[in-house]
């Protein structure tokens, strides 16, 4: 009689209990979501800004390039149209490396 007593306790325990587990176990599903969304947004924005940034260093290393260019000698433009690409190349490299370091600072930060 002890076991079965024991038994249907458990099973009404079980019955009662199993309704609010799930329902905890749905809540922390939901601000473990919206936590999620909350730094993903937070990490695009980093990363739109940091973005902007190395477009406009290449937009200006482009145009002064560019410049030099125009107004070099002729037998030298094909040494500095080289060299242009090679610095913005490295600037690039260099601007996406220092990018990722400081969207990953930025967002430990906060």
């Amino acid at each position: 009689m002890d076991t079965n007593l024991k038994v249907d306790l458990e099973k009404y325990l079980k019955a009662k209990l199993d309704p609010i587990n799930k329902n905890m176990i749905e809540q922390e599903k939901a601000r473990h979501k919206q936590f999620l969304e909350k730094h993903f947004e937070k990490y695009d924005s980093l990363s739109d800004k940091h973005d902007f940034y190395i477009s406009q260093l290449i937009t200006l290393e482009g145009v002064i390039f560019g410049a030099v260019v125009i107004f070099s000698n002729p037998e030298q433009v094909s040494i500095w149209l080289i060299l242009s690409v090679c610095l913005i190349l490295i600037s690039l490299i260099f601007g996406i490396w220092r990018q990722r370091i400081a969207i990953n600072a930025s967002y430990q930060s906060h």
